[in-house]
């Protein structure tokens, strides 16, 4: 994204000079009248190119948005990668073919002011947002911030094993800086590749398709031999198929560059007839290849085997076909590339990227029960492009001059356009004034630069401060958490009578354990029979009638009892769940002291059935199973279901539905509900319903328990069993 897409006309001379000592003058002939001095002409940006760049970051943005309004729009990032290969090759390449020489340390220090600041305020911006409106993401902006402003995001998510689609918990803000890291180091390394290849007498566009064969290969095996796609998506060597596409683009450019017919058919030599075939093939696959990028960013999925079995290398073919013919400007795509609204998109996508993901973020908490409005969606896309707007005149464009200065050159034309800003604007203060006059003044010197100098100067300080400093980030995240959400620090009074449902339960103490922030959590917690005092009953008036969305055919109640004055129930069940389950403990132990509960951090819903499996070689006998997995990614299909159920081996069990802010829960909670409707002897215990329009319930991440959140679904389990 952030390379420029502009080309230079050709250096060599124009038909028909000489230069001076030539052979013409050599042998005594007239030179040629001299053509009158023109200026050197500016280099033109292709604006076919900002109209893919929009395309791809209104797929990136739309599909970031909670929920996802696109689901395969991640494959923007591919498209960006091609086109970033394209510019980076063909920059290095006219600069060869220029000078005949390449400035490594001129290139390095280009690339580095063209990202570095924006990047820099990218993560200042995050830190402060995120204290003043979600304090809860400020540990993960300082844990991310030395990475993301030394361009390896991309690794450290892979050394700590941070999957990009089923991350469990609140993402970082700071995630999708990951993209720039892989960028940078393609950025370090291709220039030595490419001055190397131009040294071996082999084909450079075979080695260059070999690299990209071999960088594809890598990720269909990475992603086979691994738990899940982390190393193959985030890794360098493995995303580096899409960007030496590109690279392949701009080696094959001037052979495709001359089957377009030129403008002047009279004096311009016009391309073999045979090449009108080509050029008509170019159209109608460029045509097909646009609409096959569409149609990826709505059905594909960051999960499937195909997406890294070839899917994004095929999403990069069809971006480098798309890019090579819309350099000729006759064609209609490219003229609706070209037209201004996807210029003017494609020309901010850097700042958009930048700055969509944390906004976003910041504006759909995890804690958000309730779907929000069209309208609201749209204001937050206005929101998004009024920021990106300001950080694209006061941050990139600023760093862009200063790419191309240096910062020499940069610090010293600020602070001169500063000291005459000042002296101007004593000479405005006694002069007619008009909102025209100040434009001008502000335009003329470049207010912007100002804007930038001291954004860059507080931003570098902030993450400083946020990389190396002593300081308490998880302490202070929580003080300020627990002053805009006050029930975080609540105390849970004792359980004083039974709930009734659609009334508020009292509320368990809270233990520690995830469900409360700053404590230890054990890695798994069981509550026995013998954990808890036996209730002292009264029996219920005729059998108990458990409350759930849909109860277990053959579930026996007959044999349990509950008392109407504290809530207890006798019930017998084991209930296997992830650090939910794990943080609710001490709930469930006050209102099911005969039932076994075993929570774990980071459970998977197939690891279900062995945990039940050690639980039964333990000597336990429960009259039902309940199993509230699932928050830690998707489920797969039935059959997964069906896994566990077996392993019940004809016990009634119960699903807990899930409540979190991944992609997965819609889809998990569908298929639990879609199982059950088939099976009778299998309920749902309907969580995720229980919890709409309760953000009281929910801790920032959107999937932990409050003190009242946990009381809540404790006597949401015991309704399962007991009923009111």
């Amino acid at each position: 994204m952030p390379q420029s897409s502009r080309t230079t006309p050709s250096p060599l001379p124009a038909a028909g000079t000489s230069a001076p000592g030539t052979p013409a003058q050599a042998a005594g002939r007239p030179a040629p009248a001299a053509r009158p001095e023109q200026p050197a002409p500016r280099t033109t940006r292709i604006r076919a190119l900002d109209g893919i760049r929009a395309l791809a970051i209104i797929a990136v943005v739309l599909y970031h948005m909670r929920p996802a309004l696109l689901t395969g729009g991640f494959v923007g990032v591919t498209v960006f990668f091609v086109l970033s290969g394209f510019l980076i090759t063909r920059s290095v390449l006219r600069e060869l073919s220029r000078e005949r020489r390449f400035s490594y340390r001129r290139y390095l220090r280009r690339r580095l002011l063209r990202l570095w600041p924006p990047v820099l305020v990218t993560i200042a911006g995050a830190a402060l947002l995120s204290y003043l409106i979600a304090p809860s993401l400020l540990p993960k902006v300082q844990a991310d911030a030395l990475p993301a402003a030394l361009f390896a995001s991309n690794w450290v998510y892979i050394f700590r094993e941070v999957p990009y689609f089923a991350a469990s918990g609140l993402p970082s803000p700071l995630t999708h800086l990951w993209y720039l890291g892989v960028l940078a180091q393609f950025y370090l390394v291709w220039p030595f590749i490419l001055l190397a290849l131009r040294r071996v007498r082999y084909s450079t566009l075979r080695i260059v398709a070999g690299l990209a064969l071999a960088s594809a290969l890598l990720m269909a095996v990475l992603f086979f031999a691994g738990p899940d796609s982390t190393r193959a998506y985030y890794g360098l060597d493995t995303r580096a198929a899409e960007l030496l596409i590109g690279a392949l683009a701009a080696l094959v450019s001037p052979y495709v560059a001359s089957l377009w017919p030129r403008a002047d058919s009279t004096t311009t030599p016009q391309p073999p007839a045979h090449s009108a075939t080509a050029a008509f093939a170019l159209r109608v696959g460029t045509g097909a290849a646009l609409l096959a990028l569409l149609a990826l960013a709505v059905w594909a999925d960051g999960e499937s085997a195909l997406t890294y079995a070839g899917g994004l290398t095929t999403t990069a073919l069809l971006t480098a076909l798309i890019v090579l013919t819309v350099h000729n400007p006759r064609l209609g795509l490219s003229r609706v590339l070209a037209s201004a609204p996807f210029a003017y998109v494609g020309s901010r996508s850097f700042s958009l990227y930048l700055v969509h993901y944390p906004l976003l973020l910041l504006m759909n908490p995890a804690t958000r029960t309730a779907e929000i409005s069209g309208a609201a969606k749209i204001g937050q896309l206005l929101v998004v492009g009024l920021v990106a707007e300001l950080f694209y005149r006061c941050v990139e464009q600023p760093s862009a001059r200063l790419a191309r200065a240096g910062w020499r050159a940069g610090l010293r034309g600020w602070w001169t356009g500063l000291r005459a800003w000042r002296s101007d604007i004593r000479a405005w203060r006694t002069g007619p004034r008009s909102w025209r006059s100040w434009r001008g003044l502000v335009s003329k010197h470049h207010l912007s630069d100002t804007i930038f100098a001291v954004l860059s100067a507080v931003s570098l300080l902030l993450v400083a401060l946020l990389a190396f400093a002593p300081i308490p980030w998880q302490r202070l995240a929580d003080s300020r958490a627990v002053a805009l959400r006050p029930e975080l620090a609540a105390p849970a009074p004792a359980i004083s009578a039974p709930a009734v449902s659609g009334a508020a339960p009292g509320e368990a103490a809270a233990s520690t354990n995830p469900g409360n922030p700053g404590s230890p959590a054990n890695p798994a917690t069981s509550a026995s029979p013998n954990s808890a005092p036996e209730p002292s009953p009264t029996p219920a008036q005729g059998a108990l009638q458990p409350i759930a969305t849909q109860v277990p055919a053959n579930m026996d109640t007959s044999a349990w009892a509950k008392d109407p004055a504290t809530g207890v129930c006798s019930a017998n069940a084991v209930m296997i769940g992830d650090s939910v389950t794990l943080g609710a403990t001490e709930a469930l132990r006050e209102v099911l002291p005969n039932s076994v509960v075993d929570g774990k951090v980071s459970r998977q819903f197939a690891a279900g059935a062995e945990v039940f499996a050690q639980r039964q070689a333990l000597g336990e006998k429960p009259r039902v199973l309940i199993y509230a997995l699932g928050s830690n990614g998707p489920i797969g299909s039935e059959a997964d279901i069906q896994k566990l159920v077996d392993a019940a081996q004809g016990l009634p069990v119960y699903f807990v539905t899930n409540r979190s802010p991944l992609e997965a829960q819609n889809p998990n909670n569908e298929l639990l509900k879609s199982y059950a409707a088939s099976h009778p002897n299998v309920g749902i215990i309907d969580w995720w319903a229980a919890t709409e329009g309760h953000e009281e319930f929910l801790r920032d991440d959107g999937i932990h328990l409050t003190p009242t959140g946990q009381q809540h679904f404790a006597t949401l389990i015991q309704q399962a069993l007991c009923g009111a």
